[in-house]
């Protein structure tokens, strides 16, 4: 099984649902494989919370009089055949409230959090945000990875043109390291703006699996708009570029293709 189908089963191994194969199959997964076993320790800490909640959480008895008042005043007549007054709602209370509870908590998790292997844009960010504060450094040379020596791409980066209007100029670069992964951060200027960009080897995509399934289903490119700030992912053939930053990126990503 690949992580996406041993994912769907997180749920009912926590319940202890599966068969006994299928549970051993899960465990041996998780032991080797850290983006799983993230999502799985998440999982179970949403399981947590929730019974946590439910426990100490106790609906005041001056709101369930008042959810009663509102009721009553759409209740129907039982003399023209309606049904509802002869239902005691009192028990759809914790119903809703641990639907509430655990849809919060998955918002938490699961959208406000980020997913196990998203590792390379949030990695991208960090990097944009320590080169704005000047603690992340590039040298004025590009140092590239060793793994990227033998492309042809080190050889012909744009450096220093004008493209579509746009003054785009390289400032340097290093190898760039993510989860044993090489990869190659360059620090460009566009129009006078810091642009920060990962490139990673499309046969390394497979370490970041969200990633690639994210570029396979939008043809190739993904674009994020977070206020003014721009993170571009597109996949270029041999490679992928990854860039971040708060000016227009079409020009640079159209240099970068075009070499």
């Amino acid at each position: 099984m690949k992580c996406k189908e041993y994912l769907k089963y997180l749920g009912p191994y926590i319940d202890s649902e599966l068969d006994a194969k299928t549970c051993v199959e899960i465990t041996n997964h998780l032991n080797v494989c850290p983006d799983c076993n993230k999502r799985f320790s998440q999982e179970q800490e949403v399981e947590r919370l929730l019974a946590g909640k439910l426990k100490e959480e106790r609906m005041p008895e001056s709101m369930w009089k008042e959810i009663q008042a509102d009721i009553r005043a759409y209740d129907l007549d039982t003399s023209r055949g309606g049904v509802w007054s002869k239902i005691d709602l009192r028990w759809l209370v914790p119903v809703a409230a641990t639907a509430a509870v655990a849809l919060g908590l998955s918002l938490f998790f699961f959208w406000g959090a980020p997913p196990a292997d998203n590792t390379l844009a949030l990695a991208l960010q960090e990097i944009h945000e320590g080169y704005l504060r000047d603690e992340v450094t590039v040298g004025e040379t590009v140092v590239w990875p060793e793994s990227y020596k033998s492309m042809s791409l080190p050889g012909h980066l744009p450096r220093l043109e004008v493209v579509g209007g746009h003054s785009v100029e390289l400032v340097g670069g290093k190898p760039y390291y993510l989860n044993e992964v090489e990869l190659a951060f360059l620090e460009y200027r566009c129009c006078g703006e810091p642009v920060s960009m990962l490139v990673i080897r499309k046969e390394d995509l497979e370490h970041f699996p969200q990633t690639r399934d994210l570029l396979e289903s939008n043809d190739g490119r993904v674009k994020i708009t977070s206020g003014e700030t721009n993170l571009v992912m597109v996949d270029m053939g041999k490679v992928v570029v990854c860039c971040i930053s708060n000016h227009e990126l079409n020009a640079l990503l159209t240099a970068f293709k075009r070499a």
